[in-house]
């Protein structure tokens, strides 16, 4: 579980009471999103927060009582109310709930308009380059910088590494100009490359070669980080599909392949070099 602290925490009527805004932060990462409860053990929790067990029952027993101070007036401005012995209900928690949602949505938002303001430029610099070199002949084509492929790159969201195996494959190789000696429209074939490099699995080759798994483990780990289903993401969703939760298994599966793969790999060539040479 986790929770998130408002700086205004800090400033409001728990100001100055180190007690209180010791034991606070502990209760909003442990409440039960559920029915907002949280457990309470003041000999448990005494050596963990670095409290006294006297001055620990103190500050649950002045969190549960009344406060005119309070930003939030709901029970008078009690912040805990006794279930049982050591279980109680977190009467805010709820507005923590709310907030944290509503920042999600305010991000998820802002993720889908950077975005598609990234594919709308991608496609706008695509158009300009594909009405550019129609027509144009070797002397007026222009081979891409690495600074241009990665520029490129940015702005189509194509990870750096696919970018750099893509840019060294066509550098390395002379495939900049088609048959009819015109630029080709490497930017269209940029995003393509990434496309196919994303959807390769460990050990199959495209039609550019073995895809390195260092740029399979990067791009795998990417995918991970903006799921649904991964509970750290700022786009997690309680209540995803089963079918997007079987992806994400499906993804850290193949992550941890690869992880494996390169650590056989690695022990495999120590063995070797400490072999004796005949």
């Amino acid at each position: 579980m986790h929770g998130k602290i408002h700086a205004s925490t800090y400033t409001g009527s728990l100001y100055g009471k180190h007690d209180l805004l010791c034991l606070w932060p502990y209760v909003i990462a442990h409440t039960d999103p559920i029915n907002h409860t949280v457990d309470l053990n003041a000999r448990l929790l005494a050596p963990m927060l670095g409290m006294t067990e006297e001055s620990l029952e103190a500050a649950i027993g002045e969190l549960c009582s009344p406060d005119p101070k309070s930003r939030t007036p709901d029970k008078e401005g009690r912040r805990l109310e006794k279930l049982s012995t050591f279980k109680f209900l977190v009467v805010t928690h709820e507005k923590y709930l709310f907030a944290n949602d509503r920042e999600r949505r305010k991000a998820m938002r802002l993720f889908q308009r950077q975005s598609r303001d990234r594919q709308k430029l991608a496609q706008a610099v695509a158009a300009a380059g594909k009405q550019e070199n129609n027509g144009s002949l070797t002397g007026d084509a222009s081979i891409p910088t690495w600074e241009e492929v990665k520029t490129a790159a940015d702005m189509s969201a194509v990870p750096e590494a696919i970018a750099k195996n893509f840019f060294d494959y066509h550098q390395g190789n002379n495939l900049w100009l088609n048959k009819f000696q015109k630029l080709i429209d490497w930017r269209h074939k940029l995003v393509t490359w990434s496309a196919k490099d994303r959807v390769a699995t460990p050990g199959t080759t495209s039609r550019y070669g073995i895809v390195p798994q260092h740029i399979q483990l990067r791009a795998i780990q990417q995918e991970i980080e903006k799921h649904v289903a991964n509970p750290d993401s700022v786009f997690y969703k309680p209540d995803c599909t089963d079918l997007e939760k079987s992806a994400y298994k499906a993804l850290k599966k193949r992550r941890d392949g690869i992880n494996r793969e390169i650590a056989a790999a690695a022990v495999n060539q120590q063995e070797q070099q400490q072999q004796p040479q005949v």
